[in-house]
């Protein structure tokens, strides 16, 4: 079993799971009826979603560490 391999997969799905969660949340609200902070809303979804891709790259970084050969 490559374990190396396993853990990337299993960070990015842990960490992309709440990414596409909270930012589809954002665009939702950002994209209701009325709302004049929309470009608010949306750039708070991208740097939702950004902090979590960086998040998922620094764990890949970490896991990389324990398996240097």
């Amino acid at each position: 079993m490559n374990w190396h391999l396993g853990l990337r997969r299993i960070s990015a799905v842990f960490w992309s799971v709440p990414a596409l969660v909270f930012g589809g949340i954002f665009v939702y609200i950002a994209f209701e009826e009325g709302r004049s902070d929309a470009a608010a809303m949306l750039g708070t979804a991208l740097l939702i979603v950004a902090g979590m891709y960086l998040a998922h790259r620094v764990t890949c970084w970490i896991i990389a560490g324990f398996f240097k050969n």
